[in-house]
């Protein structure tokens, strides 16, 4: 029927806002949300006007809307690496090892400290606590498993010590910022090899870092077959290169093969160059003043920001298994082109 004192009609439409964590440094991680807030590096620091592409990030304000917001506790990222802060207030940890120097307590306090608990903010440091900064996963769990001696220095056998506990004491994803590089591939470390096997077959998730030398070879375990291979993106949509727009002339991402899915090529990239946890404390960590770190880079910081994407997909369904993890990623991810 027509009603006279209606001129037109149409749909009614609902307008929703997306979740926004209250920490202090939120607004500077561009990977969460790019406003091309990054000051670039210049005159010695990140100290000039800002760049990138609006909109090239993660959209994880959008995924923080889901069901299972910024992730669940029970879902644990065991971090292998030179340790973490167990006194950092902006880290929620379950109980984890040092194989490093074989003992209970993985406290980053090694002579090269402060990598694994920059790696531990960036996949998870706690959202919306109104604290520091906001892990993409900042609702899930951290397990501290440190591989460095007291020297810094990380063998193999720590690594795949490590493995084998997270693979065995319920951690859902790794993350591994390191590798060994100049060739070194599957089968010249047949025992590694073996471990990164029985991690898989467990359900665990792997993500390891493809290197920081803007060459085509990629480091190992990140090319080995059961292992996500994570490089990293500069915030204009550009591979980080030495030539990116971020400023950091010095270092880039090594870059694979060309071959989608080839073990030797780059899987995924993620953001670099973010506010990051550091050790507390004056005088500790990267930051001797603060208890964070402005701005963690490296295929280092990438790799756990992947590792934490997977933790969030996994709060939302944990019966998923690592291949239908990474079928999620990689479906759902933006392709970029040779050198971004």
């Amino acid at each position: 029927l027509t009603d006279p004192e209606v001129e037109d009609a149409s749909l009614e439409y609902y307008a929703y806002t997306q979740v926004a964590p209250n920490d202090p440094y939120y607004s500077s991680n561009w990977g969460h949300n790019n406003t091309a807030q990054l000051p670039v590096y210049t005159g010695g620091s990140h100290s000039g006007p800002g760049v990138g592409t609006v909109g090239w990030d993660s959209d994880a304000q959008l995924a923080w809307d889901q069901t299972q917001g910024y992730g669940s506790a029970s879902i644990i990222i065991a971090i292998i690496d030179s340790g973490v802060d167990t006194a950092h207030p902006d880290l929620r940890l379950v109980t984890g090892y040092d194989y490093g120097d074989d003992d209970p307590d993985p406290m980053d306090d090694s002579a090269k400290r402060g990598h694994g608990t920059s790696c531990s903010g960036i996949a998870a440091a706690i959202a919306n606590n109104n604290l520091g900064v906001t892990g993409i996963a900042g609702g899930c769990s951290i397990m501290p498993l440190k591989i460095a001696d007291s020297a810094g220095d990380m063998d193999f056998t720590a690594i795949e010590n490590a493995l084998t506990h997270a693979a065995d004491n319920g951690a859902h994803v790794i993350s591994m910022s390191f590798g060994a590089e100049g060739g070194t591939g599957e089968g010249d470390i047949p025992t590694t090899d073996a471990v990164l096997e029985y991690a898989y077959a467990a359900g665990v998730v792997m993500f390891a870092a493809t290197a920081n030398a803007n060459t085509s070879a990629i480091a190992y375990p990140s090319n080995h077959n059961k292992v996500i291979s994570v490089g990293a993106s500069s915030p204009c949509g550009q591979r980080k290169s030495t030539s990116s727009c971020d400023g950091e002339t010095w270092w880039g991402s090594n870059y694979g093969v060309n071959t989608q899915d080839d073990q030797e090529s780059v899987d995924i990239m993620a953001p670099t160059i973010l506010p990051a946890t550091d050790i507390t404390g004056a005088g500790n960590g990267y930051d001797t003043s603060s208890d964070y770190y402005m701005w963690f880079n490296g295929t280092s910081c990438s790799t756990p920001y992947a590792a934490g994407v997977a933790a969030l997909i996994l709060s939302l369904n944990p019966t998923l298994t690592p291949a239908e993890v990474w079928t999620i990623m990689k479906n759902s991810a933006t392709d970029m082109t040779i050198d971004g």
